[in-house]
């Protein structure tokens, strides 16, 4: 089952004994019964994403794409598409509509991204 970088920090800070600060939540999921093996199940249940031009939400079995743009959202079910060549936006937009709020409503939580995309080069610097 899919864990984050982001559960690292919550479950270093669980089995160190150490209380975040509430005004600064952490984003991740406390591994720690998965470490000790009283838990094989799925512990996180959905992946935010904000990745450059391209944003999405994995929930459960299913990944919403959002491309920037008048690209469509695109919809995955993982389990049976691994690869993401099936998109199921067309076939399952209940799906996509349930998903689309939920991004909504985690991106309205979020600030704004702080540096351009794409980044511009560093002086001296040429993209190829």
């Amino acid at each position: 089952h899919p864990i984050s970088h982001l559960d690292l920090m919550t479950t270093a800070c669980a089995l160190a004994g150490v209380t975040p600060d509430a005004r600064r939540p952490l984003d991740g999921v406390n591994l720690t019964s998965v470490l000790k093996g009283e838990e094989t199940g799925r512990v996180r249940e959905e992946f935010y994403f904000r990745i450059g031009e391209t944003w999405a939400l994995r929930r459960g079995d299913y990944k919403l794409i959002l491309p920037t743009g008048a690209k469509r959202p695109e919809l995955y079910h993982i389990p049976s598409d691994l690869t993401e060549s099936h998109d199921l936006a067309a076939a399952h937009p209940e799906i996509v509509k349930q998903l689309q709020a939920r991004f909504d409503a985690l991106s309205a939580q979020m600030a704004a991204p702080a540096w351009p995309y794409p980044p511009a080069p560093k002086a001296g610097l040429t993209r190829e």
